[in-house]
């Protein structure tokens, strides 16, 4: 018997030690993270320039590209985010008193007052991603940081001593901050300011998987100093087109769809069933429209399950309505994946077409009065939480 003790209190003492270490670090981890945050909510200028390196790879096909990314914000309310790629470029720009969105995909771009727009955006589809804001809001973000080294690396010609810490998000978070999806970041010791961020992210677009690592390198970080007006002022690019909303994928829909009747429509289930949706006038009605290729659809099932069950009995209606697939390649999909709703096959995209549906996963939430209250394309980590937040609107929680 005094073996066996002789044995396990060692081993008991080296786990005790090991549990203390990791919830030490993950401390001094989220400290750090907390000195991040003040640093950037402290800023009352800023002008930084970083380069994002995008390593995508489909089997063995690759694609690297590097895009250069500005951002800039003074006061009152004049900010820039501009992604500068020939193509896929974007930028949100104000100057206090007008603000300008141009999207390189269709090259074209809209203006509006700023006080409008919010002083500095959200991240939005096609448009830059602020880092700034994603910065500032580390540690509500943050879940279990921990810190992994340290390394040097160069900024402005100088090395700086960087601890490395990998952070995961909490649910709620925006896009690209995935629960489960470790990010890595290089956080100056002596001015906490992120010197470098990297993640991995995997997609599936018409049944062909692709993996893609992300890093944002910065190369100039310059912080409180004045900030060249011509930052915030907007030259439209050459032969680019005024238009009064940027006709992208999800990016007019949602503005033009929201407040409008939902049109009417009428769709057969798996088994033959015409289900229409003046069948369930008075009710509030929730639309996912998906399909088996596509990965974040499937991601997305159990929530939209989740919220089946939790508002079915409340006056919720939840469809399913199958993307543009027949019949028996939807039935061949549920026979192992089965989705405890109603399933419509919209094999002709119709419905998708009436209600501006061009990328899936769609959620659209229709009120009892027929509007359309909610509409969204894409699934993260916030889809549960807005979703939630719509149908509360509609009286339902």
């Amino acid at each position: 018997m005094k073996r066996r003790y002789a044995i396990v209190i060692p081993v008991l003492a080296a786990l005790l030690l090991t549990s203390l270490l990791h919830s030490q670090q993950s401390q001094d981890a989220m400290q750090l993270l907390n000195r991040v945050s003040k640093t950037y909510r402290g800023l009352a200028s800023y002008e930084i320039k970083a380069l994002v390196i995008e390593d995508q790879q489909w089997g063995e096909a690759r694609q690297l590209s590097e895009t250069p990314l500005i951002m800039a914000e003074d006061k009152p309310n004049k900010f820039r985010l501009e992604s500068k790629h020939p193509y896929m470029g974007s930028m949100e720009v104000s100057d206090g008193t007008t603000t300008w969105l141009y999207a390189g995909m269709g090259h074209q771009y809209t203006k509006k007052p700023a006080n409008s727009a919010p002083a500095v955006p959200d991240d939005a589809p096609f448009m830059p991603a602020n880092y700034v804001k994603h910065y500032r809001q580390l540690p509500e973000r943050a879940s279990q940081p921990r810190l992994l080294r340290e390394e040097t690396l160069p900024l402005e010609g100088k090395d700086v001593l960087c601890a490395v810490v990998e952070v995961s998000f909490k649910p709620g978070i925006a896009k690209g901050e995935g629960a489960g999806t470790a990010h890595i970041l290089w956080i100056a010791k002596e001015s906490a300011l992120v010197l470098q961020e990297m993640w991995e992210s995997t997609n599936d677009m018409m049944g062909v998987s692709s993996k893609t690592r992300t890093t944002v390198v910065y190369k100039m970080i310059h912080m409180n100093q004045p900030v060249s007006e011509t930052l915030f002022t907007f030259t439209p690019p050459a032969n680019a087109k005024e238009v009064d909303d940027l006709s992208l994928p999800g990016a007019s829909a949602r503005r033009t769809q929201t407040g409008k009747p939902g049109p009417n429509f009428s769709l057969a289930t798996l088994e033959g069933k015409q289900i229409s949706l003046g069948d369930f006038k008075g009710k509030t009605v929730l639309l996912d429209f998906w399909a088996t290729w596509c990965v974040p659809c499937r991601e997305s099932t159990p929530m939209i399950e989740k919220l089946h069950a939790d508002f079915s009995g409340k006056g919720l209606v939840t469809l399913a309505v199958n993307y543009g697939e027949d019949p028996d390649t939807v039935k061949g999909y549920l026979a192992h994946n089965p989705i405890a709703l109603p399933n419509l096959l919209d094999q002709e995209k119709s419905v998708a077409d009436l209600y501006k549906v061009s990328s899936i996963p769609a959620f659209i939430v229709i009120s009892g009065e027929g509007k359309i209250t909610y509409w969204s394309t894409g699934f993260g980590d916030d889809s549960e939480s807005k979703l939630r937040a719509a149908l509360k609107q509609e009286g339902l929680q």
